[in-house]
């Protein structure tokens, strides 16, 4: 039984191990950035709450919607949610095809932007889109995220992209996510208790061993 033990020790201590030179081997790599819906960023779930987004990875789909040229921000939008976005990152270099930052600005199409999330003060980024916000006009005033700014690494164009059926799919993955992961921790637990039952039988047939052992003797 002791020797038992030492062995499952070694085995979480070298699963350990690879795990911490896995994760640093990939913690250089760019995140791929969890899908969102910018109107998920004013939600008052708790598991949404915006205390959580700042220095979030995310990927964020909505409509070109203003620009700030001086501050180098643009306001994207989708179903009334307004968020904005630094596009520092992403300006074109020059105005060839070849440019490896391929983002043009053009109102009203549909873009996918990857990033990290960054809260500001309210003032600076209220201020900071200001003029930009003060030249859209819509039927309904969107509803304004003017703390969270989203610093752009990546940008890509969807115009085309039916949004409907791409929500319907983001809700689709994400059931199917907590469905997993909720099926992996019954099995975690599964595993743990028949290990459990496993260690109480092999006691008790020690103990057993032990007492004939004893009675033997005398």
């Amino acid at each position: 039984m002791p020797k038992r033990k030492k062995k499952s020790q070694e085995d979480t201590t070298n699963a350990s191990q690879s795990s911490t030179s896995s994760s640093g081997r990939s913690s250089g790599m760019p995140k791929h950035g969890e899908i969102f819906l910018i109107s998920e960023l004013m939600t008052t779930d708790t598991s949404l709450m915006r205390r959580d987004w700042d220095g979030r990875s995310v990927r964020l789909t909505g409509r070109l919607l203003s620009r700030n040229i001086k501050k180098k921000t643009i306001e994207i939008e989708h179903k009334n949610a307004i968020l904005t976005v630094s596009t520092e990152l992403i300006q074109p270099l020059n105005n060839k095809e070849s440019d490896p930052r391929p983002f043009v600005y053009k109102k009203g199409q549909l873009w996918q932007f990857i990033g990290e999330m960054k809260e500001l003060p309210l003032n600076s980024t209220s201020s900071a889109t200001s003029s930009s916000s003060s030249t859209s006009s819509s039927a309904t005033t969107p509803t304004k995220t003017t703390n969270l700014v989203l610093m752009a690494r990546v940008a890509s164009n969807v115009e085309g992209m039916n949004m409907t059926l791409y929500e319907r799919a983001l809700m689709v993955q994400r059931d199917f996510l907590k469905q997993l992961k909720k099926r992996a921790m019954e099995e975690e637990k599964e595993v743990v208790e028949v290990v459990e039952v496993v260690e109480v039988v092999e006691v008790v047939e020690v103990v057993e061993s032990a007492s004939k052992r004893l009675k033997t003797s005398q």
